[in-house]
């Protein structure tokens, strides 16, 4: 269960991000932060698309959500130890404390053999 968690990270990165870089070969990766640099032109209500749409002079992510981004040219995030981390403080377990209790006085009763 944790490890399917875990595995659905990069796609969860890529769902949130309303940033992207395109790294040398085209390729559009997420940003964690929004926005990804100080710098970086913020879509507000009174912006025009154009300029909102455009990519930072500095650090060059572009706005854009997910379904925004060509499917040929999306790069998903390597699957990180943080994303574990993140799957096991979001699960939780798939056995009740009194059910495992039992099984501790079995064995405890019967020992690990029966």
């Amino acid at each position: 269960m944790i490890v399917r968690e875990a595995l659905m990270e990069p796609l969860r990165k890529c769902q949130s991000a309303r940033q992207y870089v395109a790294n040398t070969e085209g390729k559009y990766s997420p940003c964690v932060e929004y926005p990804n640099c100080p710098y970086c032109p913020i879509k507000l209500s009174d912006t025009p698309d154009h300029l909102a749409a455009a990519p930072c002079a500095h650090c060059h992510a572009v706005r854009m959500t997910l379904y925004e981004v060509p499917t040929d040219r999306l790069l998903v995030p390597v699957v990180e130890f943080a994303d574990f981390q993140r799957a096991l403080r979001r699960g939780h377990s798939s056995v009740a404390a009194a059910e495992l209790q039992r099984f501790v006085s079995w064995t405890e009763e019967f020992g690990q053999d029966g």
